[in-house]
């Protein structure tokens, strides 16, 4: 930094003229500084010594001040972190700090030296594309200066917490396929954990909750919130415990279990590290008319105000259940048997969904409709 240094003794004429930025008052370890562009004359007594910028002035005395510094004080660009590290998905914002805040030209434009592992907005917010090193490049418009940030994305993605309501009919005319549908219920949780370690996905918690269901004047059966896999006996005991009977007085109130469900996580962050899905295993249509507790338009508007992360994974005939069919982030397979029997398939459409990639492999027997589903991929 180039300086001219003015030193004051009495008697001496303060100078102007200097090709510099800043006027700088050092009163010992104390600066006072003034924009030289700003400043309109500079005088001085046998004592004091003032500084005026238009109608405004500051004085100080000449037995305190030890010098007048012009200075030229070169711009600066810095950013809050030189090396990021992220996993697939994830996203920062970082932070350039232009000085002197007043500097011209203080804009600053960011570059990606890879933009496929990690790109960078205008903001400075940058999302983690595939794995590998890129540089992220703050600099001023005028190019004066910059900074740099390594960035490292990781091979793996990063989900907090993911929450399961597992909604089964337990009326009479589910006998024949309840236990299938509980040994669904029950591997659930393990062949979900298995399909994210498959493809780095990192969870570190799966709560899951089961609504059992019957028909209008039966009771729902809800159990606690069981953390997975430290209550996974609680959970085990609970699904084991599950009885197909009844039933017959109505239609099954599957509608009100998925609405219901939907309440008990209505309470979670909404933001992409958290997921949570609603399961749903039934044989019969949900309630019409003036029998229902929970009519159609009740739950698609509850359902047009899930987060983001909300996925509903439906097992049941068309009858009435079609109608969900046009709703987003819903996948409906309509083949009982068939899909409560293998469903690994829809393990890897929930997967792909999750971490934006399309790894879904469709049984070529299975009629499944779709709303939010990835495509079938080789």
């Amino acid at each position: 930094m180039k300086k001219y240094i003015l030193t004051l003794a009495l008697g001496m004429a303060c100078a102007m003229g200097f090709a510099q930025d800043y006027v700088i008052v050092n009163q010992g370890t104390t600066k006072y500084n003034y924009l030289l562009k700003e400043v309109t004359a500079i005088s001085h007594t046998t004592d004091a010594v003032t500084i005026e910028q238009g109608e405004n002035s500051d004085t100080y005395l000449v037995a305190t001040v030890d010098s007048i510094t012009f200075a030229s004080i070169s711009k600066s660009l810095t950013l809050n972190k030189h090396t990021l590290e992220l996993a697939l998905n994830d996203e920062e914002t970082l932070i350039a700090t232009v000085l002197p805040p007043d500097a011209e030209n203080n804009e600053v434009v960011w570059t990606s030296s890879n933009p496929e592992v990690a790109t960078v907005d205008n903001n400075g917010h940058v999302v983690a594309v595939s794995p590998g090193t890129t540089i992220i490049t703050a600099t001023t418009v005028d190019g004066e200066c910059s900074d740099a940030c390594t960035v490292i994305v990781n091979n793996s993605y990063n989900f907090a917490v993911a929450d399961i309501v597992m909604c089964i009919d337990v009326s009479g005319s589910m006998s024949d396929i309840i236990n299938t549908v509980k040994n669904n219920a029950l591997r659930f949780n393990t062949l979900f954990r298995n399909g994210c370690a498959n493809y780095n996905i990192n969870l570190d918690t799966i709560n899951t909750k089961v609504i059992a269901f019957n028909d209008l004047r039966t009771p729902m059966n809800e159990s606690a919130w069981f953390a997975i896999p430290q209550q996974e006996s609680q959970f085990s005991s609970f699904v084991n415990s599950l009885r197909a009977s009844g039933g017959g007085y109505s239609d099954e109130n599957g509608l009100e279990a998925i609405y219901n469900a939907f309440d008990r996580m209505a309470d979670k962050p909404n933001d992409k590290h958290y997921r949570q899905v609603i399961i749903v295993w039934t044989d019969e249509p949900y309630p019409t008319g003036s029998n229902a507790h929970i009519t159609y338009s009740q739950m698609l508007a509850k359902w047009n105000t899930r987060p983001s992360g909300m996925r509903l994974i439906l097992f049941a005939p068309n009858n009435n259940w079609n109608t969900l069919d046009s709703w987003e982030d819903v996948l409906h397979d309509t083949d009982l048997v068939s899909g409560f029997n293998d469903f690994d398939y829809i393990l890897d459409t929930l997967i792909g969904d999750l971490i934006g990639k399309k790894i879904a492999k469709r049984r070529p027997d299975a009629p499944l409709t779709r709303s939010h589903v990835p495509e079938e991929v080789e």
